[in-house]
């Protein structure tokens, strides 16, 4: 026992120093599993960053690509041609409307039966050209094709891409 005695320093020096570095190594390691984590999450918030980006870059393509055709509903169509009709000083006599379903948008059809002077059915059809408004078919019912100032009866069916 006196001779335990004698290393008594050393072994409690030992032990201590034991007990140290255990709880170091469990503190570092524990640090360092933190660490990872924090560097997954600060990779996971750049990924967020970067696609919020191409998110914001997309929203404005779409806000581009809308402002090209009509939303809403297919009404939206039939109100638009008739605003481009007033403003281009043509009568319409009457509309039939149809719509086909597609999965994320609609083709609206209309057949109309309008009355206007030849120039302003060019300026009406320019503008069914700027919101992607096809003409389908267009008849001159009555009227003269040559005469820039001539009267015109017409029969047009339309067609045109609605999205919701």
């Amino acid at each position: 026992m006196d001779e335990i005695l004698k290393y008594r320093n050393i072994i409690i020096a030992v032990i201590l120093i034991a007990v140290f570095v255990t709880l170091n190594y469990s503190i570092f390691s524990h640090y360092t599993e933190e660490l990872a984590k924090l560097d997954q999450r600060t990779k996971e918030l750049e990924d967020g960053r970067e696609t919020l980006k191409r998110w914001e870059v997309v929203k404005k393509d779409r806000k581009e690509i809308a402002k090209m055709f009509l939303s809403g509903d297919t009404s939206v169509l039939k109100t638009f041609i008739e605003e481009s009709a007033r403003e281009n000083n043509i009568m319409i006599n009457s509309v039939n409307v149809s719509r086909q379903d597609k999965d994320y948008y609609w083709i609206a059809e209309l057949v109309l039966e309008a009355r206007g002077y030849y120039r302003d059915f060019v300026e009406f059809i320019s503008l069914m050209e700027s919101r992607k408004v096809s003409i389908d078919t267009l008849s001159v019912l009555s009227g003269s094709r040559d005469e820039d100032d001539a009267e015109l009866v017409i029969r047009c069916a339309l067609s045109g891409v609605v999205i919701e």
